[in-house]
């Protein structure tokens, strides 16, 4: 069911997102290995990147205080601009790396959207330098963006995707998907782990791509995120603090010219969990279920917060 939601071919189960990506890494080493280029082992990545705490997953992390601690990582990453096309054909050409991997939409960065021309752009690249295009959907995908993916929305193709979040309905899992391209890639022996693809966890997964697919939850996150823009754009006219809304679906951000994180105490006296991140976004992650009226209410407790300020 995932495969065909995803538009690929084959899935390894893990147990979070930061195992998906490593998958991914070793996945795409691999394929470059098997074409004739043991050569290509690095990775090209993006400014404001977050894809996990593990040691791979970290190296193509951008964020420093993610980093730091952990130093030396994995050589032979190279972190571009997100957005620069430009920059990212310089990097793919002259790094020649095993992989691209990028998140549609930067969460940890302040919910940057990247946009889908840049997507674009950087599956025509990936194509013409030989470099497998991984997108990290791991907080974007498994419908929160209103689609499956947010690679359906920009019409790309990825060679690898990976999932996690919401995808088993808050137990532990992670997916890497990949195309008929890299489906066969790794073989039995050369990757695993202990407890991923679990019977709980499976059932779990089961059970929300049901609901999602069947249930009317999809089209309940397209409602449920329209309803939250609209009033967030009604709170950006009445606050000139609000200078930028960010996002799409129920992955959204609220970029203030002041007072972040004085707002998220606001809120959560209010009984609003939220969070900053890229220093001056108020990040918005609904749960899927969340009801219009509740959605109304959390925009009448940002109002009261903003008055505040």
């Amino acid at each position: 069911r995932v495969t065909r939601l995803a538009r690929m071919d084959a899935v390894f189960f893990t147990n979070s997102g930061t195992e998906a990506n490593e998958a991914a890494l070793k996945l795409a080493r691999k394929h470059q290995r098997v074409l004739g280029h043991p050569e290509r082992t690095g990775f090209v990545a993006l400014e404001g990147s977050f894809h996990g705490r593990t040691m791979g997953a970290l190296s193509v992390t951008h964020t420093a205080k993610y980093r730091e601690p952990f130093e030396p990582l994995v050589p032979g990453v190279a972190f571009v601009p997100a957005g620069d096309a430009a920059a990212l054909e310089r990097a793919l050409v002259e790094q020649r790396p095993a992989a691209l991997i990028l998140e549609p939409i930067q969460g940890e960065s302040g919910v940057q959207d990247l946009d889908f021309a840049y997507l674009r752009a950087a599956r025509e690249l990936a194509t013409k330098t030989g470099t497998v295009l991984i997108f990290d959907e791991v907080q974007s995908g498994s419908g929160r963006s209103g689609t499956f993916l947010v690679a359906e929305q920009a019409g790309v193709a990825p060679d690898v995707v990976t999932l996690a979040k919401a995808i088993a309905a808050g137990l532990p899992m992670g997916m890497c998907l990949a195309s008929s391209a890299l489906a066969n890639t790794l073989q039995p022996g050369d990757h695993g782990s202990t407890f991923a693809g679990g019977p709980l966890a499976c059932r779990g997964a089961l059970v929300f791509l049901r609901e999602l697919e069947e249930g009317g939850l999809q089209h309940a996150v397209r409602e449920r995120g329209a309803q939250l823009r609209a009033g967030l754009e009604a709170l950006a006219r009445e606050f000139p603090v609000i200078v930028e809304l960010r996002g799409r679906g129920l992955i959204q951000g609220v970029r203030m010219a002041r007072g972040a994180d004085e707002l998220k105490a606001a809120l959560y006296a209010r009984g609003l969990i939220v969070n900053v991140t890229g220093g001056d976004v108020i990040r918005l992650l609904p749960p899927y279920v969340i009801r219009a009226e509740e959605i109304q209410r959390g925009l009448g407790l940002l109002r009261e917060a903003l008055a505040s300020l």
